[in-house]
């Protein structure tokens, strides 16, 4: 959503290399078709499914998404276009293009824009102590037992690092369904929100 706002706005084209608007890092693509926006989106930019490395134990070791990404990001291993293979890399890169475009850090934009507009309240990219307070415990089965696990620290918070609840993820999905609309708010244009 976030992405398809800036192309909107005529500040990201969903057609063009992606590598002419990053500085610090490009996605190293040895075929002759470059990886877009709309491959990103769409999961078929053709990227390495790593995701080693992506999470930390404490806050203190995120390491900044574009300062992680140009030391992380997977090659292209497929020719773009051709294969669906699910990328949090390429969502994380989706997020740094959002962040670097917008000149807002990714989770700012993301609560400005969108969380706002769509009332959901109970949601950010920061673990406050309030959400932190209504987290559910993950747990992980050895040897008989379940043994509670601590949560992880993403390094790629645009692809796995909201905290929500399914009440305020449900106002996503009715913007998502209604093209766009949530009660009085707009988050994208309906041929935005319909753009395949």
């Amino acid at each position: 959503t976030a992405a398809m706002q800036l192309v909107e706005g005529g500040k990201l084209d969903l057609h063009a290399n992606v590598n002419q608007y990053l500085t610090n890092f490009k996605v190293k693509d040895p075929f002759p078709r470059p990886v877009t926006l709309a491959e990103l989106l769409t999961h078929s930019a053709g990227l390495d499914a790593s995701v080693i490395g992506i999470a930390a134990r404490r806050p203190s070791q995120v390491v900044p998404l574009g300062t992680f990404l140009a030391r992380k990001m997977p090659p292209v291993m497929m020719p773009p276009g051709k294969v669906y293979s699910y990328s949090s890399f390429g969502v994380a890169l989706e997020g740094y293009l959002v962040q670097k475009i917008s000149g807002e850090p990714f989770g700012e934009y993301i609560e400005k824009h969108i969380l706002q507009p769509l009332d959901m309240h109970d949601s950010s990219f920061q673990l406050t102590p309030e959400l932190a307070a209504h987290l559910a415990t993950g747990y992980e089965y050895r040897r008989g037992s379940y043994i509670s696990q601590p949560i992880d620290y993403f390094n790629i918070p645009p692809a796995v690092g909201l905290y929500s609840t399914a009440l305020a993820m449900a106002h996503f999905l009715v913007a998502r369904m209604a093209d766009g609309q949530y009660a009085d708010s707009r988050t994208l244009s309906e041929a935005s929100a319909r753009e395949r």
